[in-house]
């Protein structure tokens, strides 16, 4: 669980991660990407998180992507405290080619 964050919301290291290496792959290093998660974690409305996304991602399929992901994997989070996101995840490749969300390398 990652305890830090200035809007003191539970999110996953997991998830976190993935969500990191999501828009590091759509933005690069442009963004300040740990505090925007964080930020998105406080929304209930997916259409909110999305049009956040969007509007600091740029209007791309990939962002597109990363929206309903997000949305769908930060569901998993708030119904069960956190924790379990790597375990439902691995089902989803979200456009990814052959890559599951959660690989790395």
């Amino acid at each position: 669980m990652s305890d830090s964050n200035p809007f003191g919301v539970k999110i996953s290291r997991d998830f976190e991660d993935w969500c990191l290496k999501q828009m590091s792959e759509i933005e690069g290093e442009n963004l300040d990407g740990r505090s925007l998660i964080h930020f998105l974690m406080t929304l209930n409305s997916g259409d909110e998180i999305r049009e956040y996304i969007l509007t600091y991602l740029g209007d791309s399929p990939k962002s597109r992507e990363f929206a309903d992901g997000f949305i769908q994997h930060k569901k998993f989070e708030d119904s069960t405290g956190g924790g379990v996101f790597q375990i439902h995840a691995e089902s989803y490749s979200f456009g990814l080619g052959d890559r599951h969300c959660c690989e790395t390398g």
